[in-house]
């Protein structure tokens, strides 16, 4: 988890991606074959996960302070006029992407995800989408 220069602590989280892999999503399947060729592809599913500070306790109006919270910002996001972040966040992001620890990361989510699409309920129709088959 990289802390940006604004001092904001983020991650990404493939739990969703994992949970329509695991419901076998044609359009998933579909979207995931045509990036599979980009090395970042896999951004374009995952959420960014934003860190309250911990430095502060939970009160009744804010339940979540100190916990991790998903959001709807994909980390496909992050380099473009969608994001909202400063520049340097932006940049330090995209280096923390591109580092060897980050890029192992995305190859095991990769990894993961076609495993998933191997053991779920798939209609015979779209067999082997994920494999090349």
């Amino acid at each position: 988890m990289p802390q940006l220069p604004s001092g904001r602590h983020v991650s990404i989280s493939p739990d969703r991606v994992y949970a329509m892999a695991d419901q076998f999503r044609a359009d998933l399947a579909i979207a995931l074959a045509g990036v599979e060729k980009e090395p970042n592809g896999v951004l374009h599913f995952l959420n960014v996960v934003y860190y309250q500070p911990a430095d502060e306790s939970p009160t009744s109006d804010r339940p979540n302070l100190g916990n991790p919270f998903v959001s709807d910002l994909m980390a496909s996001h992050i380099a473009t006029d969608e994001c909202d972040w400063s520049e340097a966040d932006k940049k330090f992001f995209m280096e923390w992407i591109n580092s060897d620890r980050t890029q192992q990361f995305l190859r095991s989510v990769r990894a993961e995800i076609q495993e998933r699409f191997k053991n779920a309920e798939v209609p015979e129709s779209l067999r082997g989408i994920m494999d090349g088959d």
